[in-house]
């Protein structure tokens, strides 16, 4: 199963997510600091969507 990582914080939604065995596509977070963790934390793949403001969505 495939998700997208609305609101998505520094990625814990994620990490339970994957380790349930779905795949992440892609995620949304305005807090640069947050993002920053969410990307050192996580294998962001080359292509995956991103979104820094919901409201674009």
């Amino acid at each position: 199963m495939y998700f997208l990582d609305f609101f998505a914080g520094i990625g814990l939604f994620r990490l339970g997510l994957e380790q349930a065995g779905w795949t992440c596509k892609g995620h949304c977070e305005i807090d640069k600091y947050a993002n920053m963790s969410y990307q050192a934390m996580h294998r962001i793949k080359e292509g995956e969507w991103f979104e820094e403001d919901i409201t674009k969505v």
